[in-house]
């Protein structure tokens, strides 16, 4: 009887330790672990000062740069800002810039940074100018279809290899413009036909192989409309609205045919993967207590991009989906 007595002693403690590794991998192992590839100690690079936003973009490669880049525009609580440049192969560090240097270049005025655009001569965070090799940085007068304030939701630049769109949602319409380069985009106009959504609120856009991809929010739902880059902006089209758990407006990503839209569930971000048919795919959940998330995807779906203020590493993960 003793014996049977320590024998279900011993399975107890078995279980309460099984539970209790399996909360400490939870805790310190997110969902995304398993999808590790490489990753890189940002903070370093920020001086280990916490970071208050970040906005990071995938650049494919084009006429100005021969290579793909991952573009980073960090800002730190202490007011410092940073523009970096990534090899998103292997996360090696192509250049960096200071705020003050970025300030210096732009007459001594502290420039708008969070657009990240490109066109054949150029890369663009707002109204600086990066030209490779190098990359040697300028000022650059922003188009009249970007605000001079800092306020930038809901513009996306798109460059389709032969120029540039920038969408943005304005109310109940999607707006849109095109030009040959970036700094000529004239005011933007509501596309024709217009889009039979009830609010538009435009999450992310790529131009890939002759085809727009553009992701957008309309209260609790999501739309993914395409588009051919030949024919400019007229033959946008839905081709599917989904429902995501608890949408949140305020991110969501394109790739080629399959799109990535947040969501809150369980004090977590939830990252909701579909197909343009919207067909569900897969989600993945991420620990949210009060950290920066910033993510990018490559544009063919090849891999993604997560920066975590939690931990200062920036790294490039394989598809959940």
């Amino acid at each position: 009887m003793v014996g049977l007595k320590v024998r279900w002693a011993l399975a107890a403690a078995v279980l309460f330790v099984a539970a209790s590794c399996t909360s400490i991998f939870d805790s310190y192992f997110p969902d995304s672990v398993e999808y590790l590839q490489s990753q890189i100690d940002l903070s370093a690079e920020l001086g280990g000062k916490p970071v208050a936003s970040m906005t990071m973009r995938y650049l494919p490669s084009s006429a100005s740069h021969p290579t793909d880049l991952l573009v980073i525009v960090a800002s730190t609580t202490d007011g410092g800002t940073r523009v970096l440049f990534y090899d998103p192969s292997s996360l090696s560090k192509v250049a960096s810039f200071t705020g003050d240097q970025l300030t210096a270049v732009n007459l001594g005025v502290a420039p708008q940074l969070n657009l990240i655009a490109q066109d054949a001569t150029a890369i663009y965070t707002g109204e600086v100018t990066y030209t490779f090799p190098g990359p040697i940085i300028g000022p650059v007068t922003l188009p009249s279809a970007i605000p001079s304030s800092s306020d930038l939701a809901g513009f996306v630049a798109t460059y389709a290899g032969v120029g540039v769109t920038i969408f943005q949602g304005q109310g109940s319409v999607l707006a849109a413009n095109f030009a040959s380069n970036y700094v000529d985009v004239p005011a933007l106009t509501a596309i024709n036909p217009a889009l039979t959504l009830p609010y538009v609120s435009l999450l992310d856009a790529i131009a890939l192989n002759s085809k727009y991809y553009l992701l957008i929010g309309s209260g609790s739902s999501a739309s993914f409309v395409t588009g051919t880059t030949a024919v400019g902006t007229s033959d946008l089209a839905v081709q599917a609205t989904v429902n995501p758990t608890q949408m949140d407006n305020s991110g969501g990503w394109v790739m080629a045919g399959t799109a990535v839209v947040r969501g809150h569930a369980d004090n977590g971000t939830l990252l909701q993967a579909y197909s343009f048919s919207g067909s569900h795919l897969s989600d993945l959940r991420l620990e949210d207590n009060n950290q920066v998330f910033s993510l990018a995807f490559e544009p063919q779906g090849k891999a993604w991009y997560l920066f975590d203020s939690s931990t200062g590493k920036l790294s490039k993960n394989r598809p959940w989906w």
